[in-house]
């Protein structure tokens, strides 16, 4: 059994449509912008992954946000 990273852990509980934009980084469009990144920072604090949500004006502008592995 292959053990899951962080960012896969993130994706499957995090339940939206992803879409991968570089190895080790999603992109994630959403509705409700300020209420899913809330959710997304609320997930990875929860489960401590090493994650960080990246949610700039360039992508807010697309009600997008980006999920990358760091920390």
């Amino acid at each position: 059994m292959t053990k899951k990273t962080d960012l896969q852990i993130f994706i499957d509980d995090f339940g939206m449509n992803v879409k991968n934009i570089k190895p080790g980084r999603i992109m994630f469009k959403a509705k409700d912008l300020d209420k899913q990144v809330q959710s997304a920072r609320n997930i990875i604090e929860a489960k401590k992954l090493k994650l960080i949500v990246v949610n700039d004006a360039d992508m807010a502008s697309y009600n997008a946000f980006e999920v990358r592995e760091g920390k």
